[in-house]
C-alpha cells in the first residue's frame, strides 16, 4: 500500500470528527429545545466517547505514521506537544505503519524518532 491510502483514511477521519460534532451540536440543541432526555443524553455521551477515543487517537496515530513515513521529523509533526507520546498511539501507528508502509519498521524506530524529538527540543530550551 502506499502513502496516498494513509493520506485518504487521515481525510477520512477529520471528516468523521466533523460529523460527530455536527450530530453532537443538533443534540445539543434539540435538548435544549424539548428538554433533558436520558435517550438524547446517552448518544451525545456516546458521541463524545468515539470522538475523544477511537477517532482523535487513531488520527494522531495516522498522522505519525504519515510523517515517519515521509522523513519528517517527530518535532516538525508535533510542535505543541507537551506530553510524551503515548505507548498506546506509538502501537497504533506501528500497525499503521505495517499495513501502508512496506517497511520492516518496529516499534523502538518510533521510540527512537520520538525521542530524537524530545532531546533536540531540550537542548533547544536549556
Amino acid at each position: 500500500m502506499s502513502q496516498l491510502y494513509l493520506k485518504v483514511r487521515i481525510k477520512h477521519l477529520a471528516e468523521e470528527a466533523k460529523i460527530i460534532r455536527f450530530e453532537r451540536n443538533r443534540l445539543k440543541a434539540r435538548q435544549r429545545k424539548l428538554g433533558n432526555d436520558d435517550r438524547r443524553a446517552a448518544l451525545m455521551e456516546g458521541l463524545d466517547n468515539h470522538h475523544k477515543t477511537v477517532v482523535r487517537q487513531s488520527a494522531r496515530a495516522s498522522h505519525l505514521a504519515y510523517a515517519f513515513m515521509r522523513g519528517k521529523s517527530y518535532l516538525s509533526t508535533e510542535c505543541s506537544a507537551r506530553n510524551p507520546v503515548p505507548d498506546l498511539i506509538l502501537q497504533r501507528a506501528l500497525k499503521t505503519l505495517k499495513k501502508y508502509h512496506s517497511f520492516g519498521t518496529r516499534i523502538d524506530d518510533l521510540y527512537a524518532w520520538v525521542n530524537k524529538g524530545i532531546v533536540i527540543e531540550q537542548k533547544a530550551v536549556a
